[in-house]
């Protein structure tokens, strides 16, 4: 799952030091929001409705819809790959920095040789994994970085890593209905107004104190906790740089290529572009209506950072100049594989898109430790591959991960049937399994299944012949590594799901199979992997040509190169 909090980097409503009302800012683009505000302050406590902010949608993307006219035919539709990564050094990112800040552009506060970065690590685990990564790539060349995540991770991290380690006061992330419910990125802001909004104060000052005792001089985030990352960088004077794992699919920069998530597939650029400027303004309304100024407010102030009145019962966030100018043009590391995507055109030089933070060459890296399977693992496998359906590539590989309402909506069960049903092997990685090993409850002979807690997707990957999972970008990219033919059920429609199942589909590396939201039923389930096990020649082929591209990438290495040149 890519962002929580996202939102809150654009969405957050602000007052210049003295000045008129600031609001919403896009990233890269025009303020264009402010006409829309006062008639979302009266929203609070009510659901969300996509048409309140037509009216406004309509004029502000004027603008940004006659700079699309002419454009270039989506290479998604074409469904050819054009290889768009822009030549990444450290003098490149300084110079794209100096473009997007101007003359507000902080002094480095890096000592010569070592940087301490501070790693904001938080989210699910497809979200936490490369930010390891890129510890170990910052490390490697003699950089001091701490890793900020939640409790969950931190024997992983400690033990597994051997990287530091600081909680940002949240153990794990809950799911509820609402996520599986909600349709496009404004749903998902108000569905996180209970235990984020609780929770936001003590995060914020977690980050804050991880922040000022380790010294650190650069602050990369992930989306989920991205806006306090630039509460703390205005506070202290630093460079926060977002850290992406697709291009925007939230409304936070604009493009013609595809609409936000949750809105139809195949308009044109224009109606594309539009639909950003309508759900970033819907975004607005899920802040005022979620409860979440007054928690941004409080958590701003308890570090030196000041709020102003608008009105005699709303408060709002004074961003300093230089927060502003972050805050239109936050320089963002998009940690995805030119193999699945293009860069989309409308990016600007501080949009770097860096590869994936993995491996090089195809082979695990020397800072993540291997696993040994258990030896009825070895048996499960090695009976598999003697099997009479061996051709279908041995073991399926079902693994949703932490991605739990794939289990309370009967994804997962589903999956599991479908294997069954056609004879075949199943494995299941799931974090909530009590018992480990064979599941005597699914007793059949002829197709068993073997359940896990957890292991390298890195090591488990290669291994299968089919992997069916929920499109998140961590496990899909492991999948590209691997090889290995992919069906991909979105759980989330809101989120980057539904976007990379379609980028797999659309290259032949499988299967994408609904849109999130809903769980498909089991005849749909039983087509997809037919159809995969019917084709699976054609489906392996592309994925080993996939991933013999895809290993070629240093996307850690890359982002070095980048926080190293801004901080120069």
């Amino acid at each position: 799952m890519a962002a929580f909090s996202s939102w809150m980097s654009v969405a957050v409503p602000t007052v210049a030091p003295g000045g008129a009302f600031d609001a919403v800012r896009l990233h890269g683009a025009p303020n264009l929001a402010g006409s829309a505000m006062n008639a979302e302050h009266a929203s609070e406590g009510r659901e969300l409705d996509a048409t309140r902010a037509s009216a406004a949608a309509v004029a502000a993307t004027a603008t940004l819809v006659s700079c699309t006219r002419g454009r270039r035919k989506s290479a998604r539709q074409t469904g050819l790959r054009r290889v768009t990564r822009r030549a990444l050094s450290a003098a490149a990112a300084q110079a794209a920095l100096k473009e997007a800040l101007g003359e507000l552009m902080p002094s480095s506060k890096a000592n010569a040789g070592q940087l301490r970065p501070l790693i904001v690590a938080m989210g699910t685990r497809g979200d936490v994994e490369p930010c390891l990564h890129l510890a170990r790539a910052l490390i490697a060349r003699g950089h001091k970085p701490l890793v900020v995540s939640l409790d969950k991770y931190k024997s992983e991290v400690v033990d597994r890593w051997g990287l530091e380690f600081c909680s940002c006061g949240l153990a794990n992330i809950p799911m509820n209905d609402d996520y599986f419910e909600g349709q496009t990125r404004a749903d998902q802001v108000y569905a996180d107004r209970g235990w984020y909004g609780d929770a936001w104060v003590g995060v914020g000052n977690s980050l804050y104190a991880a922040a000022t005792e380790h010294q650190c001089d650069v602050i990369v985030s992930t989306s989920m906790g991205n806006t306090h990352s630039l509460d703390v960088a205005e506070r202290l004077g630093l460079v926060c740089l977002g850290l992406k794992y697709g291009p925007d699919i939230d409304g936070q920069v604009p493009v013609g290529d595809f609409a936000p998530s949750g809105y139809p597939s195949g308009m044109p650029a224009q109606l594309n572009v539009a639909a950003h400027v309508l759900e970033n303004l819907r975004t607005v309304g899920a802040v005022f209506a979620g409860g979440f100024i007054p928690r941004v407010n409080q958590f701003r102030a308890e570090i030196g950072l000041p709020a102003q009145k608008i009105a005699a019962d709303i408060e709002v966030p004074t961003y300093s100049p230089y927060r502003q100018a972050l805050q239109a043009n936050q320089p963002c590391l998009y940690a995805y594989s030119e193999v699945l995507t293009n860069r989309p055109d409308e990016y600007k030089p501080w949009h770097f898109v860096t590869g994936v933070m993995g491996r090089s060459g195809g082979d695990l890296e020397a800072s993540e430790k291997t696993v040994p399977f258990d030896p009825a693992l070895e048996a499960f496998f090695k009976d598999a591959e003697a099997s009479d359906y061996a051709a279908a590539g041995g073991v399926v590989c079902i693994a949703f991960g932490s991605m739990t309402l794939a289990r309370t909506e009967d994804f997962q069960d589903r999956a599991i049937s479908a294997g069954q049903g056609l004879g075949l092997h199943v494995l299941v990685v799931d974090p909530d399994t009590r018992t480990e090993g064979v599941d005597v409850r699914r007793d059949n002979s002829s197709s068993p299944v073997y359940r896990i807690k957890a292991l390298p997707y890195a090591q488990l990957f290669p291994r299968c012949g089919l992997v069916v999972h929920h499109g998140g970008a961590g496990t899909m990219q492991d999948c590209l590594w691997a090889g290995v033919p992919q069906i991909a059920a979105p759980v989330l429609r809101w989120s980057d799901q539904p976007f990379w199942a379609a980028a797999l589909e659309e290259r032949g590396l499988g299967l994408k199979l609904g849109d999130g939201g809903e769980t498909p039923d089991k005849s749909a389930w039983a087509a997809a992997f037919k159809r995969v096990l019917d084709k699976r020649e054609d489906f392996r082929a592309a994925s080993r040509g996939a991933a013999k591209q895809a290993t070629t990438e240093r996307g850690a290495e890359v982002a070095c190169e980048v926080i190293e040149g801004i901080t120069a």
